[in-house]
């Protein structure tokens, strides 16, 4: 549990070190790194709730196999690679390819967690509070729909026009 902490800390420190800095202290220069802070959000947001998640569920927990420490390791291993994705997203934000290699990191790791939620249940079984959150983390899943995450991504993003105008860098 301390490594999982502190190795997430890390990778959350690592974030703002990669963060590209404005090329003259103005307002203009910070605006045009808005596509760089977007993705630093993202991605500090995303690691903070996997963070929050894992400590809440680790409270619960009692027992720890072999199986919960390979896969939290597993985990720790794909999370890893977040500022490198997000430092590569930064630099290209409109290029597929860069989009691509990000969500593969957001997805592995996503994969990785949800095994060891599921090895986490079998030696804590009898643990109520622990299946409790089990499946207040399922209807929670189910009801952040693809389609409400998408219509919140296109506020913020740009239009499909300006989109392709730019995605070929």
């Amino acid at each position: 549990i301390a490594l999982t902490d502190a190795v997430l800390a890390i990778i959350m420190t690592i974030l703002i070190l990669e963060l590209e800095k404005p090329t003259t202290p103005s307002l203009q220069a910070f605006w045009d790194l808005r596509q760089n802070f977007f993705a630093y959000f993202l991605s500090f947001f995303w690691l903070g709730s996997l963070w929050m998640a894992l400590n809440t569920l680790w409270e619960k927990v009692e027992k720890i196999s072999p199986q919960i420490v390979w896969w939290n390791l597993f985990l720790l291993f794909f999370v890893s690679f977040m500022p490198y994705a997000t430092g590569i997203v930064s630099s290209h934000f409109m290029n597929h390819t860069a989009q691509l290699f990000y969500g593969l990191i957001v997805i592995v790791s996503t994969v990785a967690n949800w095994f060891l939620h599921k090895v986490i249940d079998k030696p804590n079984i009898d643990q109520k509070e622990l299946l409790e959150k089990m499946l207040l983390e399922e209807e929670i899943a189910k009801r952040c729909s693809r389609d409400n995450f998408l219509k919140k991504a296109k506020s913020i993003l740009p239009s499909s026009k300006e989109w392709s105008m730019t995605n070929n860098e």
